[in-house]
């Protein structure tokens, strides 16, 4: 429905989810997180249903799902969290 712009996917610019696909990737492998689950899960069995609705094959893309965690500094590479950390103490 013309007009109706909050129910089509993406067209909510302040979204996080948005903001984070459309960030700009400074290596050609990179991840990009859909979501942040703030609690402990349950033990327990849990099914994942994901679509493909953006084709990937043309330029020999991929897309993998991963589950991680993080910790103080963000990522799994804290060579670079403490340098920005070094740095922006001098």
């Amino acid at each position: 429905m013309p007009g109706d712009y909050e129910t089509y996917q993406w067209t909510d610019v302040t979204d996080e989810r948005f903001i984070v696909w459309m960030r700009v990737a400074g290596m050609k492998n990179f991840r990009k997180p859909w979501g942040i689950i703030h609690e402990d899960l349950p033990e327990g069995d849990y099914k994942l249903t994901i679509e493909d609705n953006y084709p990937v094959s043309s330029f020999q893309g991929q897309k993998k799902f991963f589950m991680s965690t993080t910790d103080t500094y963000g990522g799994r590479n804290r060579f670079l969290a403490i340098s920005y950390i070094v740095v922006g103490a001098l």
